[in-house]
């Protein structure tokens, strides 16, 4: 059901396709996070390793697939008025690592095992494209709510967020607008993965009048995410499954083979800038997010860029 309803938004639009196989993801295929799976497929004295190694691309996986998805900020300090309302597209172009993890073969090359941490159909993406229905509404005393729909393209993956800001600072004719933002986003759509993201944001901004019909509104954000990623028991090596008629001998290889990963959490900082032209009720913004990397327990992350833009109506 939510697959269907992900395909169908989606399918509304711009720079995504509703065909979204040849970035699929299957978890199945970064490799069994628990040693005793490996084990009992004949990884021998590599298991711990190889199980550490699966670790580690679920762990880089999740993190960027964060950072992709909530990726865009495309808000300036300011509210939109009292009773306003903002009704946006929004497209985000977010960079990948492309990071493996571990070697394919061991043991002389007897045994194949995954090494890239985003385990798609095709060849591991550089970048993604997300696109984003957006709605947001001024409330009294500076405050504002929102909702997103987002969708990467060429995946199955969506994501629904609610957002709220408060511009504690706003509205003076010399100093800039000052605002808080705090949103939380829930990611579906790809089988046994759970992942959640809260983000927690402070903006400032400056509004500019252009011959009287035309604002510009430069911006910049210091922006900090919670990530939480944790996965539904997985049947890993289907290849490898049993082919006994006995169903009982069956049922024990499949709970042999079947393990989940671990709950995991994370923060990151990202600083971001853009600047937002406004004339008559109509909007565009465009922004750029920097993310600088960092060595996790375990993992690594590399730096990476975000660009995003977002059409918009105002009233």
């Amino acid at each position: 059901m939510r697959r269907t309803l992900a395909l169908a938004i989606a399918a509304l639009l711009p720079a995504t396709s509703a065909v979204a196989e040849p970035l699929d993801l299957d978890l199945g295929q970064l490799g069994a996070p628990d040693a005793a799976v490996w084990t009992y497929v004949g990884a021998g004295a590599s298991a711990g390793t190889l199980a550490d190694d699966a670790n580690a691309r679920f762990r880089i996986l999740a993190s960027e697939l964060t950072l992709a998805m909530t990726a865009s900020l495309l808000t300036p300090g300011s509210t939109t008025g009292h009773s306003g309302f903002d009704i946006a597209l929004e497209g985000t172009r977010a960079e990948t690592s492309g990071a493996t993890v571990g070697t394919a073969v061991y043991g002389g090359g007897s045994f194949s095992t995954p090494t890239d941490a985003w385990p798609t159909r095709a060849d591991a993406p550089g970048t993604v494209l997300v696109s984003a229905v957006r709605i947001r509404k001024a409330l009294p005393f500076s405050f504002e709510l929102g909702a997103r729909f987002k969708y990467m393209g060429r995946t199955s993956l969506f994501a629904g967020q609610l957002e709220t800001k408060w511009a504690f600072f706003e509205g003076d004719r010399v100093l800039p607008d000052f605002a808080l933002r705090v949103a939380f986003t829930r990611f579906g759509g790809v089988r046994a993965l759970n992942l959640s993201a809260s983000e927690f944001d402070f903006i400032a901004s400056k509004r500019f009048g252009v011959m009287g019909v035309v604002s510009l509104t430069p911006y910049a954000a210091l922006r900090f995410a919670y990530m939480r990623a944790s996965s539904d028991p997985v049947v890993f090596f289907p290849e490898l499954g049993s082919v006994d008629p006995d169903p009982a001998v069956v049922q024990a290889d499949q709970t042999a083979r079947t393990a989940a990963f671990d709950t995991v959490s994370a923060f990151f900082f990202r600083p971001t800038v853009g600047v937002r032209m406004t004339t008559y009720a109509l909007s565009l913004a465009l922004e750029a997010t920097r993310y600088g990397g960092k060595e996790f327990d375990g993992y690594k992350l590399e730096s990476t860029w975000a660009t995003a833009l977002r059409l918009g109506f105002e009233f």
